[in-house]
């Protein structure tokens, strides 16, 4: 507590101080930065508040302005927190100042971050990220409305707010789920069928086949064609305990019908057809 008391309140505003008092002697930080850094630490028990690794498990670390000064931010505590340097840097790509690591960052934060922090960072193929879950981070991002964390997103950083980005990878399914979206990475079986139709009805007309869809399991999202003219594409999921489904697709020149066994093939898988008076298929798994 006595630690507490001696930050004194009129160093929260920067204006408050000059550059010849001041901790760094630029002017940038308050004369009891040393202070507010240790009462920041002690808050975090020595954890990183984004990936929450410990202070002496990092190279360095460094106490973060979640507003920055030069935004109007102030020195005042709830407006810092401490990061170890490699998560600084995904705040702070471009600052040559922050010594560190983007891609030593992990991935995702900790559950128990600083909201403020708490944000997901683009994989790169160095990291151990399939790319079914990066499909489905780029759709949580087009539905996610960054408030807490706004203030810490960079090129770096997808644009997940912090509420869910606290609850990934575990939940990632589960959140897509609620939000009415099969995600790739999920447990469901998902297919996407895509249909080629060839002569020149596909050039001048904007038709879509028929489809019916047989399985022994539960239909549980299924979204309209999309696309146009020669190409489009529909999808579909099944529930877990489907094991086989048959589609078969018609219009007035052309049918094929497909059977998929969910036993023996991956939870995604694209399912490829012609349509026209000579047809023919082919299944890809991905």
């Amino acid at each position: 507590m006595s630690e507490w008391r001696e930050i004194s309140e009129d160093y929260n505003n920067p204006e408050n101080y000059g550059k010849d008092e001041s901790y760094d002697d630029e002017g940038r930080y308050p004369p009891d930065w040393g202070r507010r850094r240790r009462a920041i630490w002690n808050r975090q028990s020595s954890c990183c508040g984004r990936c929450g690794r410990a202070r002496e498990n990092v190279g360095s670390a460094n106490v973060h302005h979640i507003t920055s000064l030069s935004e109007g931010g102030m020195n005042e505590l709830e407006n810092l927190v401490g990061l170890c340097s490699d998560c600084h840097l995904t705040i702070h790509p471009d600052n040559p100042s922050i010594s560190g690591d983007v891609y030593n960052a992990p991935v995702f934060p900790s559950s128990q971050a600083v909201p403020e922090v708490a944000t997901v960072r683009k994989p790169l193929g160095a990291d151990s990220i399939s790319p079914a879950v990066k499909r489905d981070l780029q759709m949580l991002e087009k539905i996610s409305s960054p408030k807490a964390n706004k203030e810490s997103l960079s090129t770096h950083i997808y644009n997940i707010e912090a509420n869910y980005a606290k609850k990934l990878p575990e939940q990632l399914s589960s959140i897509l789920q609620n939000n009415g979206i099969i995600g790739k990475s999920s447990n469901y079986h998902s297919v996407e069928v895509k249909v080629k139709i060839k002569t020149i009805r596909g050039i001048l007309f904007n038709q879509t086949p028929t489809i019916d869809i047989q399985s022994n399991g539960s239909v549980i999202q299924e979204d309209d064609w999309s696309g146009r003219w020669r190409k489009l594409s529909y999808l579909t999921a099944f529930s877990e305990d489907t094991t086989k489904a048959t589609f078969i697709l018609c219009d007035d020149h052309g049918k094929d019908r497909v059977t998929i066994d969910f036993e023996d093939s991956p939870s995604f898988i694209e399912f490829s057809a012609t349509l026209a008076p000579l047809y023919n298929q082919s299944i890809t798994s991905g």
